[in-house]
């Protein structure tokens, strides 16, 4: 049984409140193969790589240093290892980041998260 981690975490970077939306996208990579007029065949490649995306706010006296704490993770250039209430550990790259400000002292923002199967099988997770 895969680990599920209560706080989600990405390399360095834990959150300090899970994000309040998250989701995860498992998708199969089916072909369709045809015979003009007779059939039509399904076939199974394996699985595409997945998805972790979601939404969440920052809030407090120091939502600067919090935002520019998750840039700074975001501005990674190698995959880090996921860990997060939806899913197993993963290495993934994290490869959107958008903030969206609500005024006062909170802004909301949005993530997506994409795995690096490699590295995942390779690390043995």
């Amino acid at each position: 049984m895969e680990k599920i981690a209560a706080i989600m975490q990405f390399g360095d970077y834990q959150f300090r409140y899970n994000p309040s939306r998250i989701v995860l996208r498992q998708e199969k990579n089916i072909r369709l193969r045809s015979c003009p007029g007779r059939w039509q065949d399904a076939q199974n490649i394996g699985e595409n790589a997945r998805i972790i995306e979601g939404e969440g706010e920052l809030f407090g006296g120091d939502v600067a240093a919090q935002w520019e704490a998750l840039c700074q993770s975001y501005r990674a250039q190698e995959p880090a290892l996921l860990i997060s209430p939806v899913a197993g550990p993963m290495y993934a790259y994290f490869a959107y980041l958008e903030a969206v400000g609500q005024g006062g002292v909170t802004l909301r923002f949005s993530f997506r998260f994409i795995e690096d199967q490699r590295r995942t099988l390779e690390g043995g997770i």
